[in-house]
């Protein structure tokens, strides 16, 4: 259950924003996927969000939402799981999930609040490997336009 052949970094970027755009409404920005991540046997992510106060001071502004693709499934483990929501996702390649990190409504794009059912964590892989790309949503767009992987 593994894509045997990954498309290079940009036209993965440009693939994804398409989807991407459809799912937050928004113009494509932030992605970056040159070297996605890849999760082997014991790997995991703990538990946290996709946006921090600090990430209010970035020039395109917090990440306001999340699309995480799945390109690689493990044989077994590997969920991502939201504590708070009582949900686990079981990665499936070709997949995605999409959540918001904000608080509702976002009036300031520089003052944005992380909400607590976003908190997730990537569960620990226990055989095989898992792959995923993630594009974050900003409400500003980056001053020098959008990052579409080629950089």
């Amino acid at each position: 259950r593994t894509i045997r052949k990954r498309p290079r970094p940009g036209r993965l970027a440009r693939t994804a924003a398409s989807p991407c755009e459809r799912f937050g409404g928004r113009a494509s920005r932030g992605i970056r996927l040159e070297k996605p991540p890849r999760y082997e046997p014991g790997a995991e992510y703990r538990l946290h969000t996709d946006t921090i106060p600090a990430f209010n001071e970035l020039a395109p502004g917090g990440r306001h939402a999340t699309v995480l693709l799945y390109l690689d499934a493990p044989d077994a483990g590997g969920a991502t799981v939201f504590p708070a929501l009582g949900l686990a996702v079981a990665p499936e390649p070709g997949t995605a999930i999409y959540f918001r990190n904000a608080v509702e409504p976002v009036s300031d794009p520089f003052a944005m609040d992380p909400h607590p059912d976003a908190a997730h964590a990537g569960a620990p892989v226990r055989a095989g490997a898992k792959t995923i790309a993630t594009k974050w949503f900003h409400p500003v767009p980056f001053p020098d336009g959008p990052d579409d992987g080629r950089s």
